[in-house]
């Protein structure tokens, strides 16, 4: 499989998307599309609003991430260290309205006045 890693349109913000492939019953394959967002434990004021919060790694270890060959468990320490502090993410109120799966759109991360 590959993860490629694209900007989601802010600053800061990252996408996710796995692309392989699927082996039908049959033997026959069919592409396969799909998202994976690795989590960690949340700290400091990110932690009051959730306990989990998304793994941000930098470009620079985005190859030996990705590499199927990784099983050096020092190597995954140091990846996972590369990871953007939780204190370091911006946060701030949406509506309720991104809590209702139905709905798809920017308005559900527009910045709710206080």
């Amino acid at each position: 499989m590959i993860l490629s890693y694209r900007s989601a349109g802010r600053p800061g913000a990252v996408r996710v998307e796995e692309k392989g492939y699927a082996v039908k019953s049959d033997g026959a394959t069919e592409a396969l599309r799909s998202c994976a967002i690795l989590t960690a434990s949340a700290a400091g004021p990110l932690a009051e609003i959730h306990d989990r919060a998304p793994v941000v790694l930098p470009q620079e270890v985005h190859a030996a991430r990705l590499d199927c060959k990784l099983s050096d468990a020092h190597q995954v320490k140091v990846i996972a260290d590369a990871r953007m502090p939780t204190e370091q993410f911006t946060h701030y109120r949406v509506r309720l309205l991104v809590n209702n799966t139905d709905l798809n759109g920017p308005e559900l991360i527009e910045p709710l006045e206080s």
